[in-house]
């Protein structure tokens, strides 16, 4: 499925002549439950309805975490000479930590903290700089 996206960010370079840039987001929070047309993703089935634990329960926040190191540290771009997308600034203008997080939830319960540290993960493991990191 990488390849998949690889290809497009290609594509999207190569019409665009370097012109258009994307902002990524690795995770949409409706497919935790299901909702908004999204199907139930693998967290969604592991929750078993639980869908607020993946913002609150260290383990789910590990699992994600996972989740953006293959992303932008280890999946290498079969486009763009086997570099990390997190070295794509040609293309990639922002990472946001996750497509509406806590959407339709309000207030949220343990959001803060959440989008705070997948923010700093992003920024400091990945090396992502402040500038391109989105909520």
């Amino acid at each position: 499925m990488l390849d998949q996206f690889d290809d497009t960010l290609a594509a999207i370079h190569h019409l665009s002549k370097g012109q258009v840039k994307v902002i990524i987001a690795p995770h949409d929070s409706h497919a935790l439950r299901g909702t908004n047309d999204i199907p139930c993703d693998a967290y969604c089935k592991k929750l078993n309805g639980a869908f607020l634990d993946f913002y609150s329960v260290e383990e789910y926040r590990e699992l994600y975490k996972t989740r953006l190191d293959v992303f932008f540290k280890h999946y290498p771009s079969k486009n763009f000479d086997g570099r990390p997308w997190s070295k794509l600034s040609e293309v990639i203008l922002g990472v946001d930590t996750q497509n509406q997080p806590f959407s339709s939830i309000w207030p949220i319960p343990a959001g803060e903290s959440w989008i705070c540290d997948i923010a700093t993960h992003l920024h400091d493991t990945i090396n992502l700089s402040a500038s391109s990191i989105a909520s």
